[in-house]
């Protein structure tokens, strides 16, 4: 599979599963199915840098943290953008990598306003 945001009823199925566990690993686990990767951990931590959101680790496993529980969509898209990448490309960050990242993210939020059946 691509780096190509997933098809509208994905996103609707993450989305629902947040809703019913109000837990971010529970979205992230549902795309990482769909994408057949590896999951990703979602953990909170206020102790991240002022300027800092959320952030994407891939050592030693891979995790997303945020500073609050609640995160926007968009960042939680960006940030398992990050986890795909590594998960597809086995390398490190690139600088073109933030921009892709955000664009994925952005693709995938028009998908679901759209409100796009496959």
């Amino acid at each position: 599979m691509s780096l190509e945001p997933p098809p509208a009823w994905v996103l609707r199925a993450a989305r629902a599963r947040l809703n019913r566990t109000h837990k971010w690993s529970a979205y992230f686990d549902v795309m990482s199915v769909y994408y057949d990767i590896a999951p990703v951990k979602a953990l909170v931590n206020p102790q991240l840098g002022s300027k800092i959101v959320a952030q994407y680790s891939s050592t030693p496993a891979p995790l997303i943290e945020s500073k609050a529980e609640t995160m926007s969509e968009q960042t939680a898209l960006h940030e398992f953008f990050h986890h795909l990448f590594h998960q597809r490309r086995r390398r490190h960050s690139g600088e073109g990598e933030q921009a892709l990242a955000d664009q994925f993210a952005m693709e995938c939020l028009e998908l679901n306003s759209a409100g796009s059946p496959t």
